[in-house]
């Protein structure tokens, strides 16, 4: 362990620098986000549902196989503070082994999978994509290089460019008929693309050694933290997993597409957000009065962005499918509708599983998602057998009980007061409430004019919205709105 003396020095050291990567961390997300929700309108266009049902069924596997490939080595590296070229061997040759491993065998039991989604056209979709395995553990130590020295402004192109590929690949073979297989060559190439830019980008090489004491530290710490992202797993695609053998595939394709536009609408604000929270505290580590505050700040934040963008995603997204998506879509904006509202609750605390691994605590979120999962599982197994409707309304029942328990936890963990808990969150929660009844109101007039066409009813919705969240937050805490411009503008270089 370092020492403590001099932590106000790298404590400040690493503020700083966090808010300037928060630039070019927003700039790396932002872009390939504004370009993925293109893709996918126009890919929506062209696909069927059921497409996206049978790439969801190979995006859960390889999730989950993605997890084991990297066994918590990425989290490892970041945190660890042992010699970096052998953390990094290390961490590179056990990636590249069980990448490997895992798909053999995904070849041998794609059958089996299939089976379970009662889907024998997934199989080879399974064993091609399943490529992924091998492609990302190729850059996965050079890429989270980056991440640990809070260099976000090198892996700008490195996204970027990949984000692109969809451009060039997808589209053209959606459009001339390819169906699932424009999906599965789009993802492959930008899988590929993005690791072949990490290498060049990254000067780094793996060397030909091994050190058995290391690794086994790797590995322990790196447990701890699969053991808690493979609860996450469930958290994130275990629902696919659930809905795909309940239901049918189309129903597959329509919680998959609803469910991944408010996640990328969301990540496309808060994932660089988030994306920083962990070099960042795992710097703070040893100041816990710093890292309180900070956290406080990450929970404020994320709440003030996500809760608006999940209330005004469900209040628009009738008129919303119907302008982008079209008829083929019809009944995707009752799922999404539900889900916006689940995702805006669960990205308040998307910071906090990242502050207990960066103290050296992963165990902590393992043993929290394990109590979780007491109650979910069932509710999940449950709502899906009533329908897809049920099972979204589960979702939302289960993410208001798992929020004031992530929130309780890390009040007992750093010992927050409750009354600065509440005078952090109370400002979001009261703003967004009163949006959603201005916006609500306004929906109501526009309903009562037959003729209202969809494409107004949606311009008036969203511009009333975000006008009455606006104008909310500067009665409430117009100090708060100066200070969360001030460091926007920070993060974008343009203030001190």
């Amino acid at each position: 362990m370092r020492p403590h003396g001099g932590v106000k020095v790298v404590s400040s050291e690493v503020s700083n620098k966090s808010i300037g990567a928060v630039k070019w961390v927003y700039l790396q997300t932002i872009l390939p986000k504004f370009i993925n929700p293109l893709v996918a309108i126009i890919l929506a266009r062209l696909l069927a549902p059921s497409v996206y049902g049978l790439v969801a069924i190979a995006s859960t596997t390889l999730a989950l196989l993605d997890i084991l490939r990297d066994m918590g080595m990425s989290r490892a590296l970041i945190q660890s503070e042992e010699d970096e070229d052998a953390v990094f061997n290390m961490v590179f040759w056990l990636n590249l082994l069980f990448g490997l491993v895992f798909y053999v065998l995904l070849l041998m039991s794609a059958s089996l999978i299939a089976d379970f989604f009662h889907q024998s056209e997934a199989i080879l979709v399974l064993r091609v994509l399943g490529l992924q395995l091998v492609v990302a553990s190729l850059g996965a130590v050079h890429r989270n290089i980056l991440v640990r020295r809070i260099e976000f402004g090198k892996l700008f192109i490195i996204d970027l460019l990949p984000s692109l590929a969809s451009l060039f690949t997808t589209i053209p073979l959606a459009y001339i008929g390819f169906g699932v297989w424009a999906l599965v060559a789009g993802t492959l190439f930008a899988s590929a693309l993005r690791t072949i830019l990490l290498w060049w980008r990254i000067p780094w090489r793996p060397e030909l050694q091994y050190n058995f004491i290391l690794g086994r530290q790797l590995l322990v710490f790196g447990f701890l933290c699969a053991v808690e992202a493979l609860m996450g797993w469930f958290y994130v695609y275990g629902d696919n997993a659930i809905v795909g053998h309940y239901l049918d595939v189309n129903a597959l394709g329509l919680y998959t597409v609803s469910y991944n536009v408010v996640v990328m609408l969301l990540g496309a604000v808060l994932a660089p957000v988030t994306l920083i929270s962990y070099p960042a505290f795992s710097r703070l580590q040893h100041d816990r009065p710093r890292l309180r505050g900070s956290l406080l700040e990450l929970i404020r934040l994320s709440a003030l962005i996500s809760l608006p963008m999940g209330v005004g995603i469900s209040l628009v997204s009738r008129p919303a499918v119907s302008v982008i998506y079209g008829d083929k879509w019809m009944g995707l904006d009752r799922p999404l509708s539900i889900l916006a509202i689940q995702q805006g609750l669960a990205w308040v605390v998307t910071a906090n599983p990242d502050l207990y691994k960066a103290v050296g605590r992963p165990d902590i979120m393992p043993k929290f998602q394990a109590m979780k999962l007491l109650y979910t599982v069932p509710a999940y197994i449950l709502g899906a057998q009533h329908g897809l409707m049920i099972f979204c309304y589960t979702k939302l029942v289960v993410v208001l009980i798992s929020l004031p328990l992530h929130l309780l936890l890390a009040v007992r963990f750093l010992h927050i007061d409750y009354r600065t808990l509440y005078r952090y969150l109370r400002v979001p929660f009261v703003s967004a409430v009163g949006m959603a009844l201005v916006v609500v109101s306004v929906r109501y007039v526009l309903g009562s004019f037959a003729n209202t066409m969809d494409w107004v009813e949606l311009v008036a919705l969203s511009l009333t919205g975000a006008a009455s969240y606006g104008a909310i937050l500067c009665v409430l805490d117009i100090a708060l709105v100066r200070q969360v411009i001030h460091l926007g503008r920070r993060a974008l270089g343009i203030a001190v």
